[in-house]
């Protein structure tokens, strides 16, 4: 683990499937219309053998003990955490973070907490069209280039519902060049067919759109701990789910399937250069809402305790 600058302490007070090349800017994306990589493959043949949510949810912690605001959140050591306690309830996160929204809002807010009185909270609007965005996002110092070629991260999240049907969404987007190959790539996970936990592997500058689903489902209306590593060494991609590592989920150079083969269905990994967390989705759903707390990156594993 990296030492921790103590000015940053005090600093921080402490997509996907759009059935087109991705556009990774701030710009709003146009609605999908054309393949969707997850819809390519058939739900029902995912749903076979699913866990259950409600297995995955037993012997959860009781979330109202998140909602009183626990007390110890410790990172010392890592190279970036961040509990929100520092910036005012109401608007966005300030520096080291900036937001990214489409049809979405990113607020420091007070409903729900991990550690402390505060979280940040991510809702989407209802309406016509596909495509929603509201991320928090990470460039610079702190984070890189400390976390360019490999990362860790934990976060807890509370999300209110998954979205029905195929619909695709995205949690964890971190992107950036991939050497030599004169393409932009973006590892995610998020989820698609009816919650189900899902890798994804998107470019620009090459035709590729990537998946890998798991049969986990997850879990909804209580605080979940989501852990994550990219490795650009070895292109790949991790995933655990309150401490549990989701094998299904792991990648190494390739997934299940790709829409575009401009790669060669090879999940390239980056140099990473940007990090958002939150929310995106692809096609037509409803208003989600979703709280995340107790962010924390590093070159090692950091855990749930």
């Amino acid at each position: 683990m990296r030492t921790w600058n103590a000015a940053i302490v005090l600093l921080l007070g402490l997509g996907a499937c759009t059935g087109s090349v991705s556009d990774s800017s701030d710009a709003a994306r146009p609605d999908a219309s054309a393949i969707d990589a997850g819809d390519l493959v058939d739900a029902g043949a995912i749903d076979a053998g699913a866990t259950d949510a409600s297995a995955i949810e037993a012997g959860a912690t009781d979330a109202t003990a998140g909602d009183a605001g626990a007390a110890g959140f410790d990172c010392t050591g890592a190279i970036f955490c961040d509990d929100f306690e520092s910036y005012a309830v109401g608007g966005a996160p300030g520096a080291p973070w900036t937001t990214s929204e489409n049809l979405g809002s990113v607020s420091v807010d007070e409903t729900r907490a991990v550690s402390g009185a505060r979280a940040l909270r991510f809702t989407t609007e209802d309406g016509a069209g596909t495509y929603r965005r509201a991320f928090a996002v990470l460039q610079g110092a702190p984070l890189f280039p400390a976390a360019s070629t490999e990362m860790y991260g934990r976060m807890r999240i509370w999300l209110v519902a998954t979205p029905p049907g195929s619909v695709h969404w995205t949690n964890i987007q971190a992107e950036g060049d991939v050497t030599g190959m004169g393409f932009r790539a973006l590892y995610r996970y998020g989820g698609q067919h009816d919650g189900r936990i899902m890798a994804n592997y998107e470019t620009t500058g090459a035709s590729t759109d990537c998946w890998d689903h798991s049969a986990t489902v997850l879990p909804t209306g209580r605080w979940a701990c989501v852990e994550w590593h990219y490795r650009t060494a070895g292109d790949e991609m991790d995933y655990w789910l309150d401490g549990a590592a989701l094998d299904d989920v792991s990648v190494r150079g390739v997934g299940e399937g790709c829409g575009g083969h401009d790669t060669g269905d090879h999940w390239y990994a980056p140099v990473f250069d940007r990090l958002s967390l939150g929310w995106e989705h692809y096609q037509a759903t409803t208003m989600r809402e979703m709280w995340v707390d107790d962010v924390a990156i590093d070159d090692a594993r950091i855990g749930c305790d």
